[in-house]
């Protein structure tokens, strides 16, 4: 971080140390930040314990009499961020990721990365045995991806490349410290990212044994209950079933795992399970699940306008969750049939584990969500 220090003279102090004590005479100073791309900046300027002065911009003014102790404080808050991928053919690459303000990461492929500051990435693959590739580079901006991939041909690579063709390669996460490979998550299926993502961030695992020794599946078609839908979103707005609840469910349906986290949705009046003697171990509804999630995470939802999709009015049940969920881009319909130009959105319908997992990595994309839960087997 660099800054610079002036005052109405022609006094002039530049530095980039992250803390430095200076002697400066009484008088009128500025103080400029370099402002790293994709962050806000906050200025806190002390006299002994006395906060004086603030400033959310990169830059701030003040005076200094004599005998003043004065302490700045400077503080960067990531606000602008995306995602990066870095991926190869053959996988296993060994690669160099370059991005602002001297960020370095290296590692091997495949990887993501979320919450990335936005700004100029380039990565170096460096494929042992091979030569290697021109860097690749790539601007990143607010919310959005970068996707780095390069096909690597070589004597050494292409041995590689037909094991991994010869064996069925599939997503590997940890459950309690376990390595566990989803032999029901090829890396080829259309929710593997999502699966991992989810995954990765400990809000949804695969299953388990008998003996709590994982079962190496994710379950992907199988639909999510009400039970599993009430534990999610606990864990993807980071909240605590025991809180207030005391793990005592009214509903006669919770028990075992689940009772802590439906007398939590109980207490915390989740429209969907206010009615105790709803069946939670049922598959949950599309709308439910908007519903609940944006209950979870306190986002008000708005007066729906019943026209965003053809099955869906304004007296849908749960109709705004459904529309602001389409309008933030967390789920989407699909067109109707017989050449209908208005998309359908199945509010009634259940919800499989693999769309579970899309809608849970979009909405943590979406609302900038840090949230993480132990892993578990729902």
């Amino acid at each position: 971080m660099g800054w610079t220090l002036v005052n109405t003279g022609d006094l002039m102090i530049k530095d980039n140390v992250k803390s430095r004590t200076v002697s400066v005479p009484v008088g009128s100073y500025t103080l400029f930040i370099d402002q790293p791309q994709g962050y806000l900046t906050d200025i806190r300027i002390y006299k002994g314990s006395e906060l004086l002065k603030t400033s959310d911009s990169p830059q701030i003014s003040f005076s200094y009499a004599a005998g003043d102790d004065l302490k700045v404080f400077i503080h960067f808050q990531l606000a602008f961020s995306g995602q990066v991928n870095v991926v190869s053919t053959p996988k296993g690459v060994p690669f160099e990721l370059r991005g602002p303000e001297g960020l370095i990461m290296k590692d091997v492929t495949p990887k993501s990365y979320d919450a990335m500051p936005i700004g100029l990435y380039s990565v170096r693959y460096i494929p042992e045995g091979c030569t290697e590739t021109p860097p690749k580079s790539d601007e990143l901006r607010d919310e959005q991806r970068i996707d780095f991939s390069v096909t690597l041909k070589c004597d050494v690579l292409q041995k590689q490349e037909e094991e991994d063709k010869a064996s069925d390669y599939h997503i590997t996460t940890e459950m309690n410290g376990t390595k566990v490979v989803y032999e029901d998550v090829p890396t080829t299926a259309w929710f593997a990212t999502y699966v991992s993502s989810v995954s990765r961030r400990g809000i949804m695992s695969g299953y388990q044994n008998g003996d709590g020794t994982p079962s190496n599946s994710f379950g992907p078609d199988n639909p999510v209950t009400l039970a599993e839908v009430a534990k999610i979103v606990h864990g993807l707005a980071g909240l605590d079933e025991l809180h207030g609840a005391a793990g005592i469910a009214l509903n006669q349906s919770a028990g075992g795992w689940s009772a802590g986290y439906i007398a939590s949705a109980e207490a915390r009046d989740w429209l969907v399970f206010v009615t105790t003697d709803v069946d939670v171990n049922r598959p949950a509804m599309r709308g439910e699940v908007l519903v609940t999630l944006y209950q979870a995470l306190d986002i008000p939802l708005p007066w729906p306008s019943g026209s965003l999709f053809g099955d869906v009015t304004r007296r849908t049940p749960y109709a705004g969750a459904i529309e602001l969920a389409a309008h933030d881009g967390v789920v989407a319909g699909k067109m109707g049939g017989s050449g209908s130009t208005i998309p359908v959105f199945e509010p009634e319908s259940t919800i499989n584990r693999a769309e579970m997992a899309k809608i849970v990595t979009l909405a943590m994309d979406k609302y900038k969500l840090k949230a993480s839960s132990s892993s578990s087997s729902r």
